[in-house]
């Protein structure tokens, strides 16, 4: 993961609704439509962040028909604390 990926990524857990949203897609895959009746949030804002999500390939999507699943990318989360780490070793020679 280099470096830009890895800002990216960091901006989007920086909000506590997206990280409320993976957790719950963490239990396992779930349509949009479902997270409106989880989350006290219009429908636009909950695509606004599934959408950082996948911008972010925290979340992988699947689409069925008229609707859309989500479940989480655990291959970018386990490339987190390497890339972050990596990073802030870079930081710590100079």
């Amino acid at each position: 993961m280099d470096e830009k990926e890895l800002l990216r990524l960091l901006r989007a857990l920086a909000d506590e609704s997206r990280i409320k949203i993976l957790q719950r897609i963490e239990k396992g895959e779930i349509c949009n439509c479902e997270l409106t009746d989880i989350f006290p949030l219009r429908q636009s804002t909950i695509s606004h962040h599934l959408k950082v999500l996948a911008e972010a390939n925290l979340v992988v999507l699947r689409k069925q028909g008229k609707w859309t699943y989500y479940q989480l990318n655990r291959q970018t989360l386990e490339q987190i604390g390497p890339s972050l780490h990596q990073v802030l070793s870079d930081l710590v020679r100079y």
